[in-house]
């Protein structure tokens, strides 16, 4: 057997045999696909040169040190920013701003788009890293992709709690343990029921394009990723933070925590999305795919943010300038236009 992990830095030989990466798969399980070519974990490929970068693959799949890349470029022939790009550090700057602070701000990550709220009102009750929860970890996966793969391995995308269900599939992520290019088996259902509801799906299906393709389709053309995760992560933030009070953004809060069948969680410094068990990310995440599919409607008309405009440009336009009799709406003034959606 070649001894695959020996030798320093320096002397990187390139691996004579290396499984290509499949679609979106993580470098972790990448490099225990090529292992498993040797008969060997990923840890055993990396030693004793970066053993302690691979953290049980939560240190693999974060932010790997420059260095370590290079080397792996040299050992596998995959360039240097393909192999970043299967890491949770390749989101940045497009889908994340940073993975630790300071540079992942919650306050920053959900300054530029709002949905309910005025982009002058502070919504963050605690700060935290967005989207990032140690707990999810590498344990996440769709049992149904899992069955259709030729050889099994992980998703970058499951690593990031912004989808809770299977948009290729129609149904909730499970808890697995995948054993990449050998075997996989389902162990947990956190979600307890087997069937999502329809607007869940139709909310993880535009994430999953802006995390895969890096746009949403819009009814009215393209939404960038970067700009849909960030409106989706504020509008978990303000769907909890904003009470729904006597007016008519509260009684609009009101109605979408009543037509959901449960009580809105107490305005007073609720933990932070990323911090809560599974359930309790699904009960958010329910209110989020509702209040989004509302503000489509021209119909709902308590939401103030500058999210409509990106959603739905000339829905926005018509609540902005009114429509009369004909249908249509007002023309503005010269040079007072709405705000172009970024």
């Amino acid at each position: 057997m070649i001894p695959i992990g020996s030798g320093s830095v320096g002397t990187a030989r390139p691996w004579p045999v290396v499984p290509p990466p499949r679609s979106d798969e993580s470098l972790s399980s990448w490099l225990e696909r090529i292992g498993g070519a040797y008969g060997l974990t990923g840890l055993d490929l990396l030693a004793p040169d970066w053993k302690d970068a691979w953290v049980a693959g939560t240190g693999i799949d974060g932010d790997p040190p420059e260095p370590l890349i290079r080397w792996l470029a040299r050992k596998t022939g995959l360039g240097p920013r393909r192999i970043r790009a299967m890491t949770l550090s390749g989101y940045v700057p497009f889908l994340l701003d940073g993975l630790t602070p300071p540079a992942a701000s919650l306050t920053s990550y959900v300054a530029r788009f709002r949905l309910v709220s005025r982009q002058d009102e502070p919504i963050v009750g605690v700060e935290t890293v967005p989207w990032l929860d140690a707990r999810w970890g590498m344990m996440w996966g769709c049992s149904a992709c899992l069955a259709a793969d030729a050889v099994p391995y992980r998703r970058r995308h499951w690593r990031v709690p912004w989808m809770l269900t299977c948009p290729l599939h129609g149904g909730f992520l499970e808890e697995v343990l995948v054993t990449p290019g050998r075997s996989w088996t389902a162990f947990a259902a956190p979600f307890g029921r087997a069937s999502p509801e329809r607007e869940l799906v139709r909310l993880d299906r535009a994430t999953h394009q802006a995390v895969t393709r890096g746009v949403v389709d819009g009814p009215q053309g393209h939404i960038r990723g970067g700009a849909w995760v960030r409106l989706l992560r504020t509008v978990l933030e303000e769907l909890v933070r904003l009470a729904p009070e006597d007016s008519p953004r509260g009684r609009g809060l009101a109605e979408l925590w009543d037509d959901l069948g449960v009580a809105p969680p107490p305005a007073l410094r609720p933990s932070p999305y990323e911090a809560l068990p599974p359930q309790q990310k699904l009960k958010r995440m329910r209110a989020a795919a509702l209040a989004l599919e509302r503000a489509r409607s021209l119909l709902t008309d308590w939401m103030e943010g500058n999210g409509l405009a990106l959603l739905d440009p000339e829905g926005s336009a018509l609540r902005r300038w009114g429509r009369p009799c004909g249908g249509r709406a007002e023309r503005p003034a010269a040079g007072d236009h709405p705000p172009a959606a970024r």
